[in-house]
């Protein structure tokens, strides 16, 4: 009964989990690049195209940061959803089990319930002169009966938390499918930023080498 009473307190913590994991969001790239409007409004002045690259190789530098950043949330984020699915799986299992548990433990009560009727009805049926006897067998016959109900009472109340623990668990599911779409999502959002970051740095290194030769 003790291992049975411990195993309800850690299924009870297992499955009261937090409310439903959302992935971060990512920042948009800081850097917005238009080399054919540069071109045409610094056409006649090679400097200022130079120092106008120059501020936007400040800008790919933040977004270099901020994209690394994010890579390594992303991967938190499915190294966290994946220990949660896991986490999900083994409270459903012990939970279930301790619902297993239970319902064994009332058909073993059932069982004994019906045992101690039939000796009552048995012992109301006998015609003994030892009267203190048949008073006392009542008595503790019906005590029986009575830490029986009490037992069963116990029992289907925790069995009624664990099923209240299952559904919770469910929804936890049911969330942690959410989460891990919104992963999946972001990264393809940040494999499309990382490319669109990538083509930023090549078009501002392509048009720095040929402006600057301009500006001498």
């Amino acid at each position: 009964m003790m291992k049975k009473s411990f195993l309800l307190v850690v299924a009870l913590g297992a499955a009261m989990m937090m409310q439903a994991q959302h992935a971060n969001r990512i920042e948009p790239l800081s850097t917005n690049l238009q080399i054919d409007s540069m071109r045409v409004q610094f056409a006649s002045d090679p400097a200022g195209m130079v120092a106008a690259l120059q501020l936007a190789e400040s800008t790919l530098q933040a977004d270099e940061k901020m994209l690394k950043e994010a890579q390594k949330q992303v991967k938190d984020e499915a190294s966290y959803a994946k220990s949660l699915a896991s986490y999900i799986k083994s409270s459903t299992g012990a939970l279930n089990e301790l619902k297993k548990a239970y319902s064994s433990d009332l058909k073993g009560l059932d069982k004994m319930q019906a045992s101690i009727n039939d000796q009552l009805n048995a012992l109301h049926k006998i015609t003994l002169d030892d009267r203190e006897y048949l008073a006392a067998m009542e008595h503790k016959l019906k005590g029986y009966l009575s830490a029986i109900h009490g037992a069963m009472d116990r029992i289907n109340a925790s069995s009624r938390a664990v099923d209240d623990q299952l559904q919770d668990a469910s929804r936890q599911q049911s969330d942690l499918e959410t989460f891990n779409n919104e992963i999946a999502s972001k990264q393809e959002q940040l494999k499309a930023l990382q490319g669109q970051h990538k083509a930023n740095k090549d078009a501002v290194k392509n048009e720095m080498k040929a402006w600057k030769g301009l500006a001498k």
